[in-house]
Parts: C-alpha cells; structure tokens; sequence
C-alpha cells in the first residue's frame, strides 16, 4: 500500500471525539497533508507548496507552512549541513564510529604533544636565562654568594612548614649548591688540602688553620665554603651549646649582610636608582634601606627596615634608622617604645658588626614588657604587618611570625635568637637540631646539593655527628674529603664530634672513621698514594688505632717498606725512615714490629717470612727474629715445601 493511498483512507475516516467545537478542530486531512510536504522537504524531496490549513498543528499555535517555508530560504544562505544518509549496516557503522574515535584519540595526542613540547622548551628558556644572569651578575660584582632576590627561588616547603611572605624569597645557600656527584678526587684539591694538613703543627692556632681552610675552598660553590665560614665563628669558642649558638647566629648576620650589599652593588652597577626618600648616610643603615627600596618599592615602611636591621644584628644600623625617622613619620606612634630598647642594645653592640659577637642583647625589664604589649597588640589588631610584628618579636624575645621566614637559613636565625632568650637555652637548641632530624634529608636535601642542603642545618644546630656522616655518604669522593677535613678540626681542636642532646651518638669516633675512609681513597689514588694517606693516618686522635692502621698499610703496600721504614746502616741502626720524621722511634719501632707480626702469621710463604724478618730488624725486634727463625727451621709439620 503506497503512502499516498494510507494518508487518503486514514483522511477519509472520522477524528475521534474528543470534545470540544466542531467548527474549531483542524483538519485532520489536508493538515497530514502540510505534513507530508513538510517531511519532504526536510529530506531534500520535492514538495508541493503547502496551504493554509496547516497552519494549525499544535493546539492553533503553529503556523508550519510558515515555519517549513522559513527554512527553506535559511537554507540557502547557510553553510551545508550533513545530510542524513541513509542506513547501510551495523558493520559499517561500527566502522565510521571506531574510525572516528581513533582520529579523536590521535588528535588529542598531537595537542598533548604540543603542550608538553611548549613547556618544556618554555622551562629550558627560563633555565638557560637564570644561568646566564646569574653568570653576568658574578662577572659584575665577583661575589660567589651573590643572590638576585627576583629569581623568586625559596625553600622547598611542606604542608606543615613555615609560609612565605611577599618580598625578597632569597635562596641564599641551603638550595643552590653545585653538586660534586660521583666526580673523582680533583687532583690540585687534594693537594691543596694535603698541604695544609701538613702544615698543622700540634701547637697551631685553630683560628689560623679555619682562616687557611676558607682560603684554599674560596671558588667552592657547594657550600663546602659556607661550612667553614660557619666553624669559623662557632669552633673556636664551643664551650657550651650557648657559644656554638651564639657563633651560628653570628655566620647568618654576617652572610646576610653580605648578601645585602651584594644585592645593592649589582643595583649600582645595573644602573638601577637606589637613592631613597630620607639619607639614613652611608653606613649599613642606608645601605638596608636601599636594598628594602628595590625589594619592597612603594611597599616599603620604616618596619621592612627595621627589620632587616636586626636580621643583620646591628641595631647601631637601626639606631640610625629611628634617629632619622623622628621627624619623617608622623605615623609612628611606637617610635618612642622602640627607640628606647634599642638605644639600650646598640649601645651594647659597640664597634661590632653583629649583637651577638657581644652576648645577648640586655633590655631593662619594663622596656621589655612594653615592647611585649605592642607586639600582642599588633597580633590582635594588624596580624598581616608582618614585619612590624616581626621588629616587635625580636625585641621582646617572642616567637616570630611563621610567614617571616623565607628561608631555611631565616628560620633558624629567628629560632635560635628566641633560643637564647629563654630561661633554659640548651634545650631550647636541642629541640631545633631535633626538628630537623625529624623533617629528615628528604626535607632539605637535594640530588645536586652534595649532601649539604641537610649538612649545614644540622651544623648549625650543632648536630655534627650526624651532619658531617650524611656528608661523607652523600656526596661521594669529594664529600668525603669535605667531612673529613671538617672533621679534623675537631681533633686539632681536642674535641669528640657528637650531636648536641642526650642521646648524642658519642660511640665511636667519627674523625677516625672519616681520616681511616679518606686515607683509603688517597692510598690507591694516582695523584696521591700512600705517602698522602699516611698524612692522614697519623692524625688519628688514638695512637694505638694510628698505628695499627698504619702497619696495615705497610703491609699493603710492602714494596714500600724501605721508604717507611727505612735502611739498616753496617751497625744495625735504622736511617731514612719517613716515619721517623714524623714519631718518636719508639713508636716507629712498634709500628714496623706490628707489620712484622702481620707477615709472621703468613710465614708458609717464604716472600712473606723474608718480609716479617727484615721489619723485626727495622723495628730492633730481635727476640722476635729469633722466634721466626726458629719457626722456619723447625721439623715440618705439613707438606709445606716453603717450609724448611
């Protein structure tokens, strides 16, 4: 049946009732017509023009002849729409669907591509530029510590460490270290150390022989120099916790005074304006406010810096600051306070660069106290003056803002200047060397720092044991040089390396390990050999451990007994011996009879036995050569044919 003749019958027949007036219902026939040509037309058909009468489709409301013609004539002036195809196979749809899914999948790989090929070129760009400015701002200024505080590098953070506060973000040593890797032994590094070393006399000054070590490591870039710079100021007078406190705050004023003239110096030679508003002169008072100037801009207030003032120790400088700052701030209604206290502490600190180089500041108690009011007061009323609370913590010994640290080395000057303010100070700096342990290596260790991103912090929480062991493990060969060097001094010192707190981990010594390690490494190396290693050898605090590490060697490398040990003169006299240029020759002798004794349990083997007789001779061990001769003659006791 054609759907001609189907639309006709069902026309022909009568509508339903439904209700209603019977003059208003459409009719039924002519609009299935309208809707025949308008299906039609829809599928690219022919249709005839349709009437009036299918005006009425849906309750009188659309006019459908209307709206068919409407788009008849859209069509025209639009792009080509797809046309309906018609169906052809399930097998032939599961194609063009599984086609079109593997070409989305595969465009969506090339933009993945692309995206990625962008970042990565975009990242090597930044990479190449930051080597390549901080490469012209060491050629202008020449300082291997200079930090440009716009390269936006910090700390590595974690969810429950301190946050950073907007401005300068200075990566100052803990991150920025040249890592020595698995690289060997740098021959004019060993030698250089290996001269010093033997320079030392037991009687030298440990100040002069920390000055020569930062001499000779003065190009070193991963933070080996620092370390120095660091025992420099905490060695010497470690008596007690509180002075290995005192000398750690003291290395992190002065290297962030360093840092800040550094930083205004490359301004200087870049041109950059770093005139400021008031003259706070010459002196580390102007020189703070220009470094605030091109850190902070507008931004800047008298808090930023003061603050710096202190972050550098030297209240003279912020003395200076607040003397100038009486008639500039009219908005400064602390002035009085603070000027007050810190009159009190500057005049404490002299002509030393650093508070701390003096003791602790000494602030009356009433000053104090009204210091206190303030900062408890701008906790409450302005939390997010971040440096005035700060300014007002360091004076009244309270505990600093936790966004005022940017760095490592920040957060631990802020808790060891709270530390040495408590009642009990020792454990207040056993419970920073404990927090460290805690966030462990991962923390502040990374793969290019040689170990010293953990190293340094642990140092100047006088966690040396532990420190100087994460070194010599972490940073290969040349770490291992590092600890041991710095290890040294401790011996030449006459103190034990431990970790500060009760459980110091003094079993066994650490220096005897480094010195037995390090020796190891220079016997069998070609630049240095045993004659080096014997250099190291015999700075073994113990002298029974010294001696036997260095007839061990003796007899590792027995083809250099006559160089060690000497010649034996017509009379039986021992000559020529290094070692007795550097020990009594009754220590020789004891060293050259325990490698005898070494060889003498090898006596089946007729090279060794010669060699066990000609060290009892050096060592004027008689007694002992008879027994071996006796030994040697002896009726054998095995099948032995060295034996005789």
């Amino acid at each position: 049946m054609s759907t001609q003749q189907s639309l006709d019958e069902l026309a022909s027949g009568t509508l339903p009732n439904f209700g209603g007036i019977d003059s208003l219902k459409p009719s039924w026939s002519r609009s299935l017509h309208e809707i025949e040509a308008a299906n039609k037309s829809f599928l690219g058909g022919n249709p005839s023009q349709p009437t009036a009468s299918a005006q009425i489709l849906l309750g009188n409301r659309t006019d459908f002849g209307s709206l068919v013609a409407t788009l008849e004539a859209s069509r025209k002036h639009q792009p080509p729409k797809a046309t309906l195809e018609a169906f052809a196979s399930i097998e032939d749809t599961r194609r063009k669907h599984r086609d079109g899914a593997i070409e989305r999948i595969l465009q969506k790989e090339r933009e993945q591509t692309q995206r990625t090929l962008e970042k990565a070129l975009e990242r090597q760009l930044e990479e190449d530029w930051a080597r390549e400015r901080q490469w012209w701002m060491k050629e202008l200024v020449g300082s291997k510590n200079l930090v440009d505080a716009s390269n936006g590098l910090g700390i590595r953070k974690s969810e429950d460490s301190f946050q950073s506060v907007s401005g300068p973000a200075h990566n100052l040593i803990m991150d920025s270290f040249h890592s020595p890797g698995t690289r060997p032994l740098e021959p004019k590094m060993v030698h250089d150390h290996l001269q010093l070393v033997r320079s030392v006399t037991p009687t030298a000054s440990v100040t002069d022989v920390l000055s020569d070590f930062q001499r000779i490591t003065s190009s070193d870039t991963s933070g080996y120099l620092i370390a120095w710079q660091l025992f420099s100021n905490m060695i010497p007078n470690l008596s007690s916790p509180f002075n290995g406190a005192l000398g750690s705050l003291i290395h992190f004023c002065k290297q962030y005074k360093a840092v800040i003239k550094n930083r205004v110096a490359s301004a200087n030679l870049a041109g950059q304006d770093v005139t400021t508003t008031q003259n706070y002169g010459t002196g580390m008072a102007g020189t703070i406010a220009a470094y605030v100037k091109l850190e902070f801009g507008a931004n800047a207030t008298i808090w930023h810096i003061l603050f710096y003032c202190l972050r550098c120790g030297d209240l003279v400088a912020a003395k200076t600051v607040l003397d100038v700052a009486v008639a500039a701030h009219d908005d400064f209604p602390e002035q009085s306070v603070i000027q007050k206290v810190v009159l009190q502490i500057s005049q404490r600190q002299g002509r030393a660069s650093c508070i701390w180089e003096m003791g602790t500041p000494g602030v009356a108690s009433q000053d104090r106290d009204a210091v206190v009011d303030l900062y408890d007061k701008t906790q409450n009323l302005d939390p997010t003056s971040v440096f005035k609370i700060g300014v007002l913590a360091l004076l009244s010994g309270q505990s600093l803002p936790d966004n005022a640290f940017n760095t490592i080395e920040d957060y631990l000057f802020g808790r060891l200047w709270l530390a040495l303010q408590q009642e009990d100070p020792t454990n207040q700096i056993e419970l920073i060397g404990k927090s460290i342990k805690k966030y462990g290596p991962d923390y502040f260790h990374t793969e290019d720092s040689g170990g010293w991103g953990y190293a340094l912090p642990l140092m100047a929480a006088q966690q040396f044991k532990t420190a100087l062991a994460f070194l010599a493990e972490a940073g290969g060969s040349i770490g291992l040089l590092q600890a041991t060097h710095l290890g040294l001094i401790f011996a030449i010192k006459g103190m034990t390396i431990t970790d500060l707190g009760p459980n110091n981990g003094s079993s066994g010594c650490l220096v005897t390990a480094l010195l037995v390690k390090y020796a190891s490494l220079l016997e069998v190396d070609a630049n240095a050999g045993p004659v080096a290693a014997l250099e190291y050898l015999l700075r073994i605090p113990k002298k029974d451990k010294a001696r036997h590490e260095i007839a061990s060697m003796i007899v590792r490398q027995h083809h250099m007994i006559d160089h060690f040990g000497g010649v034996l003169t017509e009379e039986g006299a021992r000559r020529n011996s290094v070692l007795d240029q550097h020990l009594s020759r009754e220590e020789v002798s004891l060293i050259l009879a325990e490698s005898a004794e070494i060889f003498r349990r090898q006596s089946h083997d007729r090279s060794k036995a010669e060699l066990a007789a000609k060290l009892f001779m050096l060592g004027n061990r008689y007694g002992s050569l008879l027994n071996l001769l006796n030994e040697l003659v002896s009726p054998p006791d095995d099948d032995n044919p060295e034996k005789v």
